[in-house]
């Protein structure tokens, strides 16, 4: 054998071989490499907080025409925003140093509302909050609408009003109509709207709060907006000359006797119909904390489907609500189900209530502060912030000298929060000083009943009637022989669905709010005709009752995620070649995983080149040098 032959053929087996493993190791190091790239860009997105920026007017000294650019610029400083001069003004395109590219843009709200005009025209007020956010505008985002309702006129816009997170009623209202065309007085509870665009509601009238054709139950400063909806303010017109009336003699046993009114039931077969229909409407939906108080109290059985829900909100929320009410309503509605709310979820929202601040939302937390407590005969211990005793003095303390009640403890007395609170100090009429008080409300409710125009302040007066242990089916106007009688007025609401509907004039369309009132209020008088006690008696279950509920170690987590595992590769074997179908497990990662790599080859396909051709060079020379030896 020819060595030198045999050493040349070797060489070059060699090279291919080193040639071969030089090639997989680049190959390996460039994606290696390539991952690395994508996990920086991943590092590099853009962060939540670098997408907002937040100015509080109350924070600076604002002076007369000052912009809410000037303040963006005072804030953060003027190389720290970027913009264009345009033919509508400043475009702002650049915000610490984060540039608005593609879909995104800098948006500009007032009050978390979507302003009307530039950042630049946008003249600010000492106690504006000012938002930028860099948003998509091909991303829909949450909107309302907006009508003011006058006298002889509706103010219905054309478009809708952009918010976000945080934004109310009042905010909405502010920006839209403007800050010199609200009235409004500032309460300890809240706004008050006493005028819009020049209409001022004195008393007796006043400015209303409906959201999506259902009176609101909160004041415009506490109602959140959610998208979608429609908010209207309405102003209600009160044409009793003397609203207040005369208190009457609040030493009468009972003021509505039967000489003034002639009190004629309902007949039963009726009522039992329509709570029949209203239950159907009820079912067919959504169970609230309300529908299940009617639901048990017309002995109809609570789905077990509500109380999972309350445990469920309770632990994503770890038991805190926005508002002192929504623990009261909740209470009822668990005592209603079965359930026990000193102990739900290890909560105890009957401490939440005694221990709270029940004034923030005037008077309705004082009411339903009281009527949860009575509920179930719960006591309270000593040192509690809110005492029976307490609730009991603050809504005497509040009562007018018209014999009415107003929900923001103003002199205006209104028919709804009347009833409200004579529901609630009902119970309590053993006590000389309550009983008078009583007593005057319902000579109110009998002087000024004829105003009564829509189902749900119709229902709140049946109720109020019915716990107080008055015929609640009188007149609606004494005065008047033929006059509609509460709950036949309130029947007439009903459609064929057993829904309720609002107010004439306001659609006929069965609502859910409408129809949790009327429902209530049907039962109340159920209750009141059968001897069988008031609406909100409601004591706690014996022993430990689940109503349905999975056992303890049953019940799902909402809080806990459970991490999603990538389905396994997809091989085709199609023509012997194995390939793995990579986009069904790009698309099953979940968002924060890490992302795919997408970053260039371009750099590791260079240095490949390069390490190869070096080696063909050394090669080259060195093969050279061996034929140089053997022609020596």
């Amino acid at each position: 054998m020819d060595i030198k032959k045999w050493g040349g053929t070797k060489m070059r087996k060699w090279l291919h071989q080193m040639m071969a493993v030089l090639l997989v190791f680049s190959l390996f190091f460039g994606s290696v490499n390539t991952a690395v790239f994508a996990e920086e860009a991943s590092d590099q997105q853009l962060e939540e907080s670098d997408q907002v920026v937040t100015v509080d007017a109350s924070e600076y000294e604002v002076e007369e025409g000052d912009t809410a650019f000037d303040l963006l610029v005072r804030a953060i400083g003027e190389e720290n925003v970027g913009y264009d001069d345009g033919q509508y003004g400043k475009f702002i395109h650049t915000i610490n140093e984060v540039q608005a590219e593609g879909n995104y843009f800098w948006a500009f709200y007032v009050n978390r509302i979507s302003a009307q005009t530039g950042a630049d025209s946008f003249l600010v007020h000492e106690d504006d909050f000012l938002t930028f956010k860099l948003i998509d505008w091909t991303v829909e985002s949450d909107s309302v609408d907006l009508e003011i309702v006058g006298i002889e006129e509706v103010q219905a816009y054309d478009y809708s009003f952009g918010f976000i997170e945080g934004a109310t009623a009042f905010d909405l209202v502010k920006v839209v109509v403007g800050h010199d065309n609200l009235e409004y007085d500032v309460y300890d509870i809240g706004n008050f709207i006493t005028g819009i665009n020049g209409l001022t509601a004195e008393y007796p009238d006043y400015w209303s709060l409906v959201v999506n054709g259902e009176s609101a139950q909160v004041g415009a400063s506490d109602y959140l907006l959610t998208n979608e909806d429609l908010i209207s303010f309405v102003f209600i017109e009160n044409d009793s000359e003397d609203e207040g009336g005369d208190p009457g003699n609040s030493d009468e046993e009972n003021p509505v006797t039967e000489e003034e009114i002639e009190a004629e039931r309902v007949d039963p077969e009726v009522i039992q119909s329509a709570i029949d229909s209203a239950t159907d409407y009820v079912l067919a939906g959504t169970i609230g904390d309300w529908n299940a108080i009617a639901l048990k109290q017309a002995g109809k059985e609570v789905p077990s489907s509500y109380l999972e829900q309350v445990k469920e909100t309770l632990r994503e929320n770890e038991g805190q609500f926005r508002n002192i009410t929504d623990y009261e309503r909740v209470t009822l509605g668990i005592l209603a189900a079965g359930g026990n709310p000193t102990n739900i979820e290890g909560y105890n929202l009957v401490e939440a209530i005694y221990n709270g601040e029940l004034t923030r939302q005037g008077l309705n937390g004082v009411v339903y502060g009281l009527l949860a407590l009575d509920s179930a005969g719960f006591e309270t211990p000593d040192g509690a912030a809110w005492d029976r005793e307490r609730m009991i003095s603050h809504l005497l303390e509040a009562q007018n000298e018209s014999g009415g009640w107003s929900w923001d403890g103003s002199s205006s007395a209104d028919l709804d929060t009347t009833a409200m609170v004579i529901t609630a100090l009902a119970p309590h009429t053993s006590q000389t000083e309550v009983e008078q008080s009583v007593n005057e409300a319902l000579r109110y409710i009998h002087n000024n009943a004829a105003q009564i125009d829509n189902s749900s302040t119709a229902a709140q007066v049946v109720i109020a009637l019915a716990t107080a242990g008055v015929e609640p089916n009188q007149p609606k106007d004494p005065s008047d022989s033929e006059s509609t009688k509460f709950v036949d007025y309130l029947l007439s609401f009903q459609n064929d669905d057993g829904g309720f509907y609002w107010k004439d004039g306001y659609g006929s369309d069965s609502d859910p709010f409408s129809t949790d009132q009327a429902y209530r209020a049907l039962v109340a008088y159920q209750l009141y005709a059968n001897g069988e006690g008031s609406l909100y008696h409601l004591p706690l279950a014996d022993g430990e009752v689940q109503h349905g509920l999975k056992e303890k170690d049953e019940i799902t987590n909402p809080i806990k995620k459970e991490p999603v595992e990538p389905p396994e590769p997809v091989i085709n074997d199609e023509n012997d070649e194995k390939e793995i179908d990579s986009t069904n497990i790009s698309e099953s990662l979940d968002e924060g995983e890490r992302l795919p790599d997408t970053a260039t080859n371009t750099f590791n396909l260079l240095m490949v080149g390069f390490v190869l051709l070096l080696i063909g060079v050394i090669a080259f020379v060195i093969m050279k040098r061996r034929a140089m030896m053997k022609e020596e």
